[in-house]
């Protein structure tokens, strides 16, 4: 099934709060919120590592690397839905989505 119906049928039937890990997941008629993860980041990872392949760097030469910041993002009309307030300290680190 397409992530976007998977996510409106969530939002419709889902008798608690949900909350997502990405970015994309969070919105109206989505997650309500999380700390995420940058879907676009992960990619600008992945192309540092295809370049270094492509330069001729072996695979298993390579480290492992991740992206290991992330941010709060939630969805206004999500908190709204469930009539949820976020704490004081958590307001002034996320970032909102209608």
């Amino acid at each position: 099934m397409p992530p976007n119906e998977i996510m409106s049928w969530t939002a419709a039937n889902a008798q608690l709060p949900h909350f997502g890990f990405w970015d994309f997941s969070v919105g109206h008629n989505a997650n309500i919120g999380g700390y995420v993860l940058d879907g676009y980041l992960h990619g600008e990872l992945a192309a540092e590592l295809i370049n270094q392949i492509a330069a001729g760097r072996q695979p298993d030469q390579i480290h492992y690397v991740s992206d290991r910041k992330g941010r709060f993002l939630f969805s206004k009309s999500g908190l709204a839905k469930w009539n949820l307030t976020l704490s004081d300290n958590l307001v002034k680190k996320s970032n909102y989505t209608p």
